[in-house]
């Protein structure tokens, strides 16, 4: 079964500060999923991430799919994400 949402090992920079390292997610068809954790923790940093606002850092090991089809590029450039200060 193609998984809804498959997130593999991303990185992403919020400015000098790296928010999610080599973060993984997956989510199956009527699997429920609830977003938790302390401040600072990378909630909100995820969200961004689903909706394009911010970008993993490419690596050749990082996925990003939705319903099985990659949704939207890491970023190629190397330190791209740590210049945008969000």
């Amino acid at each position: 079964m193609i998984p809804i949402l498959e997130i593999q090992n991303a990185r992403v920079w919020r400015g000098e500060t790296l928010a999610l390292q080599d973060f993984s997610l997956r989510v199956d068809r009527g699997q429920s999923v609830a977003i938790l954790g302390p401040n600072g923790a990378g909630k909100s940093t995820f969200l961004k991430l689903l909706t394009g606002e911010v970008r993993p850092e490419a690596t050749p090991t990082t996925r990003c799919r939705l319903f099985g089809e990659q949704f939207w590029p890491p970023d190629r450039r190397g330190d791209a994400g740590r210049s945008r200060a969000i």
